[in-house]
């Protein structure tokens, strides 16, 4: 089953799905607009494959505030875990991920962008009910309520 020609949904049953995205897919704004039109506010997902350009996070404590690192050399998808809650209505993809580079060197965070190279293979599995998300001021992130 081909689902909007962004990606194809492999096999389904009542709460969890096997997702494939292929060369050129994001898989963040597409795992986000999956949630918007299934009416999915709570899952958790994982996933492997392979990447050739990742913008990737990591966030400061102290300044309440995100690094961005912008990727763009060949990685196999190592591990990218994550999870899909609502903030101000609407779905909200967050994920972190582990990468691999040729020489087998690694780099790791908070995943805000992924373009695929070759496949991206997501088990995604939906939760009953909904997770909220509301920002905490000390911390300075939208937290789980």
């Amino acid at each position: 089953m081909v689902y909007n020609e962004l990606m194809k949904v492999v096999l389904h049953d009542e709460s969890k799905y096997m997702i494939r995205f292929d060369r050129g897919d994001e898989v963040v704004s597409g795992l986000k607009q999956f949630a918007v039109e299934k009416g999915i506010r709570a899952a958790v997902f994982s996933g492997i494959g392979a990447t050739d350009e990742i913008l990737v996070s990591w966030f400061h404590p102290d300044e309440k505030k995100y690094h961005d690192h912008h990727l763009t050399k060949k990685f196999e998808i190592v591990n990218l875990n994550g999870n899909i809650t609502i903030l101000n209505d609407e779905p909200i993809v967050h994920a972190h991920g582990s990468f691999s580079d040729v020489e087998l060197h690694g780099r790791s965070g908070h995943v805000k962008k992924l373009i695929v190279s070759a496949t991206c293979e997501i088990f995604l599995q939906t939760i009953e009910g909904e997770i909220i998300r509301g920002f905490d001021p000390d911390s300075g992130l939208h937290l789980m309520q």
